[in-house]
């Protein structure tokens, strides 16, 4: 049975993206052994790659997909031949605008005040001052 590349599927499913869609990417690569028998020639000559990334465009026969992103380092970015390519398989069209858990924070319902009297010290300048430590206290929560 002869095997033509890219198959018609793979056509079919290029012709769909838009730069919105994840897609993981089957595809044949060069395969370099070295030091090689026969045996490992005939057993190892294939070399097949997935990869999974936003699609970015297709452009002179090469699909080209972004892989990762860094602020620091840039873009990785893929461009692989279309005619190596087995299978696309499309992940999804982007990610969600908004997580799909939203964390709940804890606020306090009540502030409470203690004031504890300190009577061992005074100040200086009069005698009849007496200073108060004032300490907050967290003692009802509300989740929100």
């Amino acid at each position: 049975m002869e095997k033509h590349y890219p198959n018609h599927e793979v056509l079919n499913i290029i012709e769909k993206l838009t730069n919105q869609h994840y897609v993981e990417v089957t595809w044949i690569d060069a395969c370099e052994i070295r030091d090689a028998t026969l045996k490992d020639v005939e057993e190892n000559y294939h070399t097949e790659v997935r990869a999974i990334g936003r699609f970015y465009k297709v452009k002179d026969d090469y699909l080209i997909i972004v892989a990762e992103v860094s602020q620091n380092l840039g873009y990785k970015v893929l461009c692989i031949p279309i005619g190596t390519i087995k299978k696309i398989k499309i992940l999804t069209k982007k990610p969600l605008k908004h997580p799909l858990r939203i964390t709940k924070t804890i606020k306090p319902l009540k502030m409470v005040y203690v004031f504890v009297k300190n009577l061992n010290y005074s100040l200086p300048e009069s005698k009849n001052t007496v200073l108060f430590n004032i300490r907050p206290r967290l003692t009802l929560f509300k989740e929100g």
